[in-house]
C-alpha cells in the first residue's frame, strides 16, 4: 500500500480545514522519516498497513502535541512504538517468497 497522504493525515486526525496543511504535511514526512529509520526499512514503493498505521499515528500526536510541556507528550506513543517493533523484521511478502522466506 502506498503510504499515507496528506488527505488521510487529515482524514484520521479530524483536521477539515487547509491553513494548517503545510504543518500537516511536515509532520507527515517527518513521521515518515522517523518510521523508516527506527525500522531499518524502505517504504518508498510499498509499505504494509502497520507502518502506515505507525506514520499517521506519529504525525497526528506531533500534530495534537505541539506545545511545549514537561510531561509526556514528547514521548513515542505505546502503540506507535509497538508497531515499530513488530516491524523491524518486516519482509515484503513479494520478496519473501522470491527468497524462500516462510513469513508465517
Amino acid at each position: 500500500m502506498p503510504l499515507p497522504s496528506l488527505g488521510d493525515l487529515k482524514l484520521f486526525a479530524r483536521v477539515d480545514f487547509d491553513d494548517e496543511d503545510f504543518t500537516l504535511a511536515t509532520l507527515l514526512n517527518a513521521a515518515s522519516e522517523y518510521v523508516q529509520t527506527a525500522t531499518g526499512q524502505d517504504y518508498t514503493e510499498d509499505a504494509p498497513e502497520r507502518a502506515c498505521v505507525a506514520i499517521i499515528a506519529l504525525a497526528t500526536h506531533w500534530y495534537q502535541n505541539r506545545e511545549l510541556t514537561s510531561g509526556g507528550d514528547r514521548v513515542v506513543p505505546f502503540h506507535v512504538r509497538s508497531l515499530i517493533h513488530q516491524l523491524r523484521d518486516w519482509k515484503d511478502p513479494e520478496v519473501a517468497e522470491a527468497e524462500g522466506v516462510d513469513e508465517s
